[in-house]
């Protein structure tokens, strides 16, 4: 993985990971489990939730300091911000959902798990985190 650089997926697959973790924990995830505790919402909204998490257009945050930059250079540290601002406002907008609902956290997401703890994206994204070993043995 190294060699080829992917190194840089690994380190923003896990911050993703923990944000769908915690959107799921809050009743946000896909409702097809019966046993699923879904946050009343309208099907738009949730929508607008995930879908604003793949679309940096979204924030003005990121379209008036860094505009077209996501698109056209390779900026890992301007990439690593711009992401940081989507999953920032994933969390702060799933937040806000949940206190408007008056839904107690204990009773959404999967039935048979916690509410999880909101992640800490800039721990998570940071740079000098360890690979994990199987990709550090390929070193």
């Amino acid at each position: 993985m190294l060699d080829n650089g992917l190194d840089e997926f690994w380190r923003t697959a896990r911050p993703w990971r923990e944000v769908k973790l915690y959107l799921r924990s809050r009743g946000l995830g896909a409702p097809i489990d019966p046993g699923y505790r879904a946050l009343p919402i309208s099907d738009e909204d949730r929508l607008n939730l995930w879908g604003g998490c793949y679309n940096p257009d979204i924030l003005p945050q990121v379209t008036e300091r860094f505009e077209n930059q996501w698109q056209l250079t390779e900026d890992r540290e301007g990439d690593r911000q711009i992401y940081r601002l989507l999953l920032v406002h994933a969390l702060d907008q799933s937040d806000a959902l949940v206190a408007a609902s008056g839904v107690p956290i204990e009773h959404l997401g999967p039935a048979a798990e916690p509410p999880l703890a909101r992640p800490d994206i800039d721990a998570l994204l940071d740079p000098s985190l360890p690979l994990p070993p199987v990709i550090s043995a390929a070193a």
